[in-house]
């Protein structure tokens, strides 16, 4: 995709670069020949277009918004302008045989990067009308999905979206990009030995275990669960994601439970029960499980939530210009937690509809930002048009990432917010789309 702003300027420059190219076929020959009135006719009706597109491009100038009807009128004026030449069989011939060449200063200008690909292709004048139809097709507006009209609409959004939970994982945006955001557990200062004690046992027992398994046939997949239990101990960054793994590992300890000695069986399930007597310690572990406990959710809603991370991780993966990978990643890692939607406890479920929850409204809360600071031309390292492309791209993932989810969201009180902040965005997204 491409600003409206850089297709208008490119499309004025491939009509100059026709033009030119038609001329330069006139010289091939000190002939006349029919051709010859057929190409000054063309050149002609180039020149209307270039200078309908350039009064397009007053308002734009002069620092007003152009709105989606107008820009839809002035798509489909030039589209029909093409046409009307193409129609005629003559020109069309006439332009299958004539060579296309951009002009050189072209080649030079920074403004037209769109065009990079296509500067040493070898194309006739029809191709570079099939080109410009493309552009216009591919052109967005500068991200007005919230114009004067419906700026109550942005406060109301701002309004219902609330702050990110207590999840395995929180989101926040550097650089134009959603990241995981990396904090530290908090708790109750004068439980600082004893959780630093613990945790160091806990570790070392887990080590111990590591080397264990390392060292037999038992299922790699308990190895890799303790690995991963033990590195998030020493991150220390989220008890809420620490506490769902362990109730993971406990599942795949059980599942194991008659192939591992009695010796490995009794340590690992002490290990485990080690780890839940540790997040029981920190505050946010135990308001995480006291309201996964208040939710009610049948086996059907596992497997709708299972399918809808598992398209949510799609969308992540299709992203990479404005999500950073581990993002994707992290919740692939949730999806273990419903790998089995007849098993998956109750704090599974709810950690991954809070996740997308905090996902959700992590990019809504940015985009609205970002919206106003493009309403006022004060965006920090971004030019409108890069902000055009965030804006979209966000709002888009935002409502991909809720639809799949809203059905079950809407069964707990605190997620009611989804359904409505999801109406109003999809709103102002087909507004644009008109």
């Amino acid at each position: 995709m491409a600003h409206i702003d850089d297709v208008s300027r490119a499309i004025t420059i491939i009509l100059s670069s026709i033009s030119r190219s038609i001329d330069s076929a006139s010289y091939t020959t000190f002939e006349y020949s029919e051709d010859d009135d057929r190409r000054r006719s063309v050149v002609l009706l180039l020149a209307g277009i270039r200078d309908r597109i350039r009064a397009f491009r007053v308002p734009r100038v002069s620092g007003r918004e152009v709105t989606p009807g107008e820009y839809d009128r002035y798509q489909q004026e030039v589209k029909t302008s093409l046409r009307i030449i193409r129609s005629n069989k003559d020109f069309d011939a006439l332009l299958s045989r004539t060579p296309f060449k951009f002009t050189t200063f072209s080649r030079t200008d920074e403004n037209l990067r769109i065009l990079e690909g296509y500067f040493d292709r070898e194309m006739d004048v029809s191709d570079a009308f099939n080109l410009i139809e493309e552009l216009l097709a591919e052109a967005y507006l500068s991200p007005t999905l919230f114009d004067d009209n419906s700026s109550s609409e942005l406060e109301r959004l701002k309004r219902i979206v609330p702050d990110q939970k207590i999840a395995p994982i929180q989101f926040e945006f550097v650089d134009g990009r959603l990241v995981i955001l990396n904090k530290r557990n908090s708790f109750d200062r004068s439980d600082a030995y004893n959780i630093d004690s613990a945790k160091e046992a806990l570790i070392s027992s887990g080590e111990k275990i590591i080397n264990d398994l390392a060292n037999s046939n038992v299922d790699k997949r308990l190895l890799e669960n303790i690995e991963e239990i033990n590195e998030q101990l020493r991150r220390s960054d989220n008890i809420i994601q620490l506490g769902l793994s362990n109730i993971a590992c406990g599942m795949v300890c059980n599942s194991l439970r008659d192939v591992l000695s009695d010796t490995l069986n009794a340590t690992v399930s002490s290990y485990v029960l080690g780890i839940d007597m540790y997040v029981s310690q920190f505050p946010d572990w135990g308001k995480f499980v006291e309201q996964a406990a208040a939710v009610r959710l049948e086996e059907e809603d596992v497997v709708s939530l299972q399918e809808a991370t598992a398209s949510i991780v799609d969308e992540l993966e299709a992203r990479p210009d404005i999500v950073d990978p581990e993002v994707p990643r992290a919740f692939t890692k949730l999806l273990g937690l419903l790998s089995d939607p007849l098993r998956a406890s109750k704090k599974a479920a709810f950690a991954v509809l809070r996740t997308i929850g905090n996902l959700v409204s992590k990019v809504l809360s940015f985009s609205s930002s970002l919206l106003q600071k493009t309403a006022s031309k004060v965006i920090d390292g971004l030019s409108t048009a890069a902000a055009g492309v965030i804006v979209f791209g966000l709002l888009t993932l935002a409502v991909n990432s809720a639809q799949g989810v809203s059905a079950v969201a809407s069964k707990i009180n605190e997620m009611n917010w989804l359904r409505t902040a999801i109406e109003i965005v999809q709103s102002q997204i087909n507004k644009l789309k008109q």
